[in-house]
């Protein structure tokens, strides 16, 4: 598999149907948000991608979840929470206007941004900042990664 480097990237304009991103040329549907599994606001400064199933808001994990958001100050008003899509991150954030992205049991490479990110380090990329944790399930069952988890989040939420 082939690195993308985010300079080749040409901006997507939604007046297109394709995104050239390195030698691929990919089609974007206009309507992706639509057929993303997501809750909360999509004009949301903070976008959470996590791995669960988010359907169920009174489920173990969402109910973890929205415990570790309003411990930062955020409500479902100011986030946008998707379960892993299946298209490029890239694409995906011309669709939003957020400034944060979380991952929860992601693995960004896997959607297409091809940098190193470590575990509970806040990295600026593309003037993101980006997050990486464990799964909101490993959480539960490893609550030291809990205290990690915390430490980023005051970090980002000062």
């Amino acid at each position: 598999m082939e690195n993308l480097d985010i300079r080749k990237l040409k901006i997507y304009d939604k007046r297109q149907k394709f995104c050239i991103s390195s030698n691929r040329l990919n089609y974007v549907n206009e309507n992706c948000l639509e057929q993303l599994e997501r809750v909360g606001n999509e004009n949301a400064e903070v976008l959470l991608v996590v791995s669960h199933n988010i359907a169920n808001l009174n489920s173990a994990e969402n109910v973890l979840l929205i415990k570790i958001l309003e411990a930062v100050g955020l409500t479902m008003e100011k986030v946008f929470i998707v379960k892993k899509p299946n298209i490029n991150l890239n694409i995906l954030w011309r669709y939003l206007s957020n400034s944060k992205c979380l991952f929860f049991g992601i693995n960004p490479l896997k959607m297409g941004l091809y940098i190193n990110v470590d575990a509970y380090v806040p990295t600026v990329f593309d003037n993101k900042v980006l997050l990486l944790s464990h799964s909101i399930n490993a959480l539960q069952k490893h609550p030291e990664k809990k205290k990690f988890l915390w430490k980023a989040l005051q970090n980002i939420f000062k």
